[in-house]
């Protein structure tokens, strides 16, 4: 069990103490999937009814976190998640999935979008994933587990500018599926390729020979286990935040030198890739 102590101005919660499961060393139910497609540059996310409605409760009171984002830093007016559109400036919209209970919100990033369109984008999936990180799931039993979670919790909002930094958790199924592919070029090929497409799509440009070798999937201390991942920046990459040969276990990522938004979402492409083909690769078994 890990403590957490989470800090979220908005609606009623102001302060808030839970006890709960963490991915990293417990199975825990499947309450929500991340997934990208690389050749429309989207991120959708994929909710349990009962988290949706969590969510929904969270986000659709006053919210002083947004107040501050429309007032000091000129974003668009925070759209809860009542609407078929939602997040600052309508980032986020609801899908269509016939005969699916599970709700899904689509993230479809522009092509070279303005620095404030990139920082209401990242806010926006924060704010989301600040939220489903407060969830506590009430399954007593479960046949199918969470394999990853992002953290991208803003804790201050005058912080917010500094770069692009997140955080992410891989459960130790993930881990074990990266272990297995390590030395299949054409799936980890898939991997950078879903990076390098973002990146292009974001930055608004072709990308050179030079830009190309600067996206690279390695090992964290030799352990194949751990890929890390990287893309053009000052060394801009994210990797384990410890070393571990205990193979029961997950593990938490943290960034390095992610100076900026495009950083930010083009490393965001990559993880969520490899952890969508190791969920893809569970469910053929």
């Amino acid at each position: 069990m890990i403590k957490y102590r989470t800090k979220f101005l908005v609606n009623f919660i102001k302060y808030r103490e839970v006890e709960m499961r963490h991915i990293i060393f417990n199975d825990i139910p499947h309450t929500h999937e991340i997934i990208i497609n690389e050749e429309t540059a989207t991120i959708s996310f994929s909710l349990r009814p009962d988290l949706n409605q969590f969510v929904k409760e969270l986000l659709c009171g006053t919210n002083r976190h947004a107040d501050y984002f429309e007032k000091e830093c000129g974003f668009s007016k925070f759209i809860p998640p009542s609407e078929s559109s939602w997040g600052y400036g309508k980032v986020l919209s609801l899908v269509d999935s016939p005969g699916n209970s599970w709700i899904t919100w689509e993230c479809k990033l522009p092509y070279k979008p303005s620095w404030k369109k990139q920082d209401e984008i990242s806010a926006s999936i924060s704010d989301l994933t600040t939220v489903i990180s407060l969830f506590e799931p009430k399954d007593e039993t479960f046949d199918v587990n969470q394999f990853f979670a992002i953290d991208l919790v803003v804790v201050k909002s005058h912080d917010y500018f500094n770069g692009g930094s997140f955080s992410f958790f891989y459960s130790k199924e993930v881990l074990d599926f990266a272990a297995t592919i390590w030395n299949d070029g054409e799936k980890y090929s898939a991997v950078m390729n879903s990076m390098k497409k973002f990146y292009a799509h974001l930055a608004g440009k072709r990308l050179s020979y030079t830009l190309r070798d600067d996206f690279y999937i390695g090992q964290y201390q030799a352990n194949v286990r751990c890929p890390t991942f990287r893309c053009p920046g000052n060394c801009a990459c994210i990797s384990p935040e410890h070393f571990t040969r205990e193979d029961s276990y997950g593990v938490r990522y943290q960034p390095h030198n992610v100076d900026s938004k495009v950083q930010q979402l083009t490393l965001l492409a990559g993880v969520i890739k490899l952890a969508n083909m190791a969920r893809d690769a569970s469910l053929r078994r």
